[in-house]
C-alpha cells in the first residue's frame, strides 16, 4: 500500500495569483520589502523563503523587487537631504537595518598594538610576551 501524503500541499508558482511578478515589481517600486511582497501575494513567510530557494524564476523576481525597493529608499534620502524636517536619523537607521549598512570600523595598522597591550607586555617575561603577541595577532 503506498504511503499517504499528510498535510496541505506545498504552494507552487502555479498557485500564486496571476500577475505575481508584476505585483512584486510594483511593490518594490514604492519601497516595500519581502514581507510586504508575501502579504500582497497572500502567502506566508515560510512559503516566501521556500519559493526563493526552490524556484529560480521567483527568486529573480524577488531580487528585482528588492533592487527597486532599495532604489526607492535611497531616493528618499537623496531627495530630502536638504529638508530640515526630514528625519535623517530614522532614515539612516532604517537603511542600516533594511539594507545591512554598517558604520565604518576603524582598525589599527597591521601588526600594531593598543597602549593597553604594550603596557601589559612590559610586565611579562620573554616567554609570556611571545605567547601574548601570538594571541594578539590571531
Amino acid at each position: 500500500m503506498p504511503k499517504r501524503k499528510v498535510g496541505r500541499p506545498k504552494i507552487e508558482l502555479k498557485n500564486l495569483p496571476k500577475g505575481w511578478k508584476k505585483t512584486i515589481i510594483e511593490a518594490g517600486t514604492i519601497g516595500k520589502g519581502k514581507i510586504e511582497f508575501a502579504v500582497a501575494l497572500g502567502i506566508g513567510k515560510d512559503t516566501l523563503y521556500r519559493l526563493i530557494v526552490d524556484e529560480p524564476e521567483f527568486s529573480e523576481a524577488i531580487k528585482k523587487g528588492m533592487l527597486l525597493s532599495e532604489c526607492w529608499w535611497r531616493e528618499k534620502g537623496r531627495e530630502n537631504i536638504e529638508n530640515k524636517s526630514f528625519n535623517s536619523v530614522l532614515w539612516y537607521m532604517n537603511m542600516k537595518n533594511r539594507w545591512h549598512w554598517s558604520d565604518k570600523q576603524e582598525i589599527g595598522q597591521p601588526g600594531s598594538f593598543s597602549k593597553q597591550a604594550i603596557e601589559e607586555g612590559k610586565k611579562l617575561s620573554n616567554k609570556q610576551l611571545k605567547a601574548f603577541i601570538a594571541k594578539e595577532i590571531k
